[in-house]
């Protein structure tokens, strides 16, 4: 074979190994919801390196194998492109640079403030507000994309892709009857022993969103598959298939997702469109005998609540979720302006957004509420480019796809299925992160790489397998190094799950003092852990019954933690807050005060820090200005209570009743608040002797 003639599909029988990688993806699918959609610390790890181990194996084994690497992976370059955004986000830049290409992360890593610049120092900084968070981030997009590659090489002929919709359609259902399960057993306490007071838990899921958002891809999965199953052979399959769709209908109605039902209906027009192809008129008929079906369902087994929150989906601006949202997303295209090219990092949105908050909602944002809006403030224009280029590769293939095999087969019919469901997805996406839930993201990614996947290429017959093994070994040793880091990440972040030293007993310092070493072993650049070093010192300091020189030591040795925490994550106004607090422990007020002004230009709607700063204030005679911080405080939503204001500031102006009335405020709550406090303090007055 000369060098220019192209190279020879492999065949469809590709063994013993690859079964065994197919086994492991579906293993890992069928494992990753369960642990609260894999969102906590340390399944997220696991996850992640099961699919860089999976990917290191397997591109070992095929290019050992003598297949290549360069075969028609549609959007691989684009991918490809925005791993190396990613690594570019970490790179440091020089300050000139920086300013014109993220002019965001130049204000927060050289400040204006004299005292926080003095504290960061001078040099180069990289794009990201917060490396580690963005090296985390990294790998959990690399790991998606292994995955992409790994179903795309593994799940592409019509045994696997049917493999892989009866896989869905099973998980689908165990999760639905999971879910009404425990929704009629245990209410809002997940497996019956972890309450979640504060969201919509629904299934293993602690929002009902993210439920939402992974049913649907499943129930169209299963509905595609029952589409392609009807001809005669296949009926009993077309049945099954069929059933599990309707069933996780009802399931994902239940949940009460208003999202999840905006894009079932998306993906369901997405597979109605798609059943209109070539002759199967057949299959728009079953579309809407069980559209129907399931209306009938609904319209008498439906409670009146289920409508009423499908119907507030044209209220929203009645509603208080879609309220914030909107406010959120306004706020968040103030932050993609201020740094439009390369945004601010990928993974970095809930450090950069808070001095972007103009509503008065102190709920902090760790997401963006949309995976699009998400991606322009992490990743600017150039991430939108990546993912414009993406979709149109993505389209234009999915139409080939389809035109593969014949309109009637089953593996077509999951196809089909996986295209809408990959639609539905996009659409929840607009109004969600359900990407940024592992789970969730490894199911979009297995989908879209079957839709997408296509063979390696035989180069048996060429020559360079000494390359070829290089090529192995070092693709091999990399994702065994990112497997790594990604545990180290995740249990790192895991041993702080439970460390809160301000909460802590003085009994169990020694035991928080061993997981943070464990943490800081695993991963020294993780700025949570020296954060938390600082508080551990703090709460010593102030619970020793040693005054004196052991304070001192102790304060001292909290600024040098917060100094680190600072440096690592110089976006992070509650670092810098206790910093400034650990100053003034020692004295320096001069120091202490535009720390505090920069914590709170960081995080202008934290309530905890206008309160402290308050009392800070007031310790230091400061009163006008610890009312002002207090009236600020209130203003928020939640914000302080009348009474916290008035505790925090009343030993200070000896009971004054104008400045209690102001630190109060008006109303029936202040009034309570005034009465509560000035009782409470005459009781606690020495009595004189009669």
């Amino acid at each position: 074979m000369s060098r220019t003639d192209p190279p020879v599909p492999l065949a469809s029988d590709d063994g013993k190994p690859a079964w065994a990688v197919r086994g492991a993806l579906l293993l890992l699918l069928i494992a990753a919801p369960w642990p609260f959609g894999s969102a906590t610390p340390l399944p997220s790890a696991f996850l992640s390196a099961g699919l860089y181990a999976l990917f290191g194996v397997w591109v070992a084994y095929i290019l050992i194998k003598k297949t290549s690497l360069d075969f028609p992976w549609p959007g691989h370059r684009w991918l490809t492109l925005l791993l190396l955004l990613g690594i570019f986000h970490l790179l440091p830049l020089a300050p000139g640079l920086l300013g014109v290409l993220a002019p965001t992360s130049a204000a927060i890593h050289y400040p204006a403030n004299a005292e926080a610049q003095e504290t960061l120092g001078a040099g180069w900084r990289p794009v990201s507000i917060e490396p580690f968070a963005t090296e985390a981030e990294l790998l959990r997009v690399g790991a998606l994309i292994a995955a992409f590659f790994l179903f795309g090489h593994l799940f592409v002929h019509r045994r696997d892709v049917r493999l892989l919709g009866y896989t869905v359609s099973f998980l689908g259902v165990a999760l639905s009857l999971f879910a009404v399960y425990q929704q009629a057993r245990w209410g809002t306490v997940l497996y019956g022993r972890y309450p979640v007071p504060s969201a919509n838990p629904f299934g293993p899921f602690v929002n009902h969103n993210h439920f939402a958002g992974f049913v649907e891809m499943c129930a169209l999965v299963a509905l595609g598959g029952a589409i392609g199953h009807l001809d005669r052979r296949s009926q009993t399959v077309s049945i099954l298939m069929g059933g599990s769709a309707l069933f996780m209908g009802v399931a994902l109605v239940l949940s009460r997702s208003r999202g999840g039902f905006l894009a079932a209906a998306a993906g369901a027009v997405v597979l109605g469109i798609l059943a209109f192809r070539g002759k199967a008129r057949t299959r728009a008929s079953v579309l809407a005998v069980w559209a129907g079906a399931v209306a009938l369902l609904l319209l008498f087994a439906a409670p009146s609540s289920i409508f009423q929150r499908i119907g507030s989906i044209g209220r929203a601006s009645q509603d208080v979720s879609m309220q914030f949202r909107w406010q959120l997303w306004s706020d968040s295209l103030r932050l993609a302006l201020q740094s439009p090219v390369v945004g601010t990092g990928l993974g970095t949105y809930g450090a950069a957004i808070p001095p972007f908050r103009t509503d008065l909602d102190e709920t902090r944002a760790e997401f963006a509420e949309s995976d699009l809006v998400q991606l322009v403030c992490e990743a600017g224009a150039a991430g939108l480019v990546l993912l414009g280029g993406f979709l149109l590769v993505a389209i234009r293939r999915s139409r080939q796809r389809l035109e593969e095999g014949p309109a009637a087969s089953g593996s077509q019919g999951v196809v089909m299925g996986a295209i809408a469901a990959v639609c539905a997805l996009s659409v929840h996406g607009l109004f969600d992160f359900n990407t940024h839930i592992p789970s969730n993201g490894l199911l979009f990614a297995a989908l879209l790489g079957m839709i997408l996947g296509s063979h390696p290429r035989d180069l048996s017959r060429r020559r360079g397998s000494n390359i070829r093994a290089a090529v192995a070994m070092l693709v091999f040793l990399v994702s065994v190094g990112a497997a790594a880091r990604s545990l180290t990440i995740g249990y790192s972040r895991d041993r702080l799950v439970s460390v809160n030293p301000p909460r802590a007993e003085p009994e169990a310092f020694a035991d928080l003092a061993g997981q943070l070493a464990t943490s800081r072993d695993f991963a020294p650049g993780n700025p949570e852990t020296a954060y938390k070093q600082g508080l551990l010192y703090n709460e010593e300091a102030y619970r020793s019954p040693n005054a004196g020189r052991y304070r001192e030591i102790r304060f001292a040795q909290a600024r040098e933690a917060f100094d680190e925490a600072v440096r690592l994550a110089p976006a992070q106004g509650r670092y810098w807050f206790e910093l400034a607090w650990t100053e003034a422990n020692l004295g320096n007020d001069e120091r202490a005060d535009p720390l505090f002004e920069h914590a709170l230009w960081l995080e202008p709607t934290s309530s905890r820090l206008r309160v402290n700063y308050a009392l800070y204030l007031a310790s230091r005679g400061r009163i006008e200005e610890a009312l002002e911080q207090l009236e600020r405080g209130r203003s928020l939503i939640p914000g302080i209570s009348s009474y916290e204001a008035v505790s925090t500031i009343g030993p200070y102006v000896e009971d004054d009743p104008a400045l209690l009335r102001r630190a109060a405020g008006e109303g029936l709550e202040a009034d309570d608040a005034l009465a509560r406090y000035l009782g409470e303090r005459a009781r606690s007055r020495p009595r004189d002797d009669p």
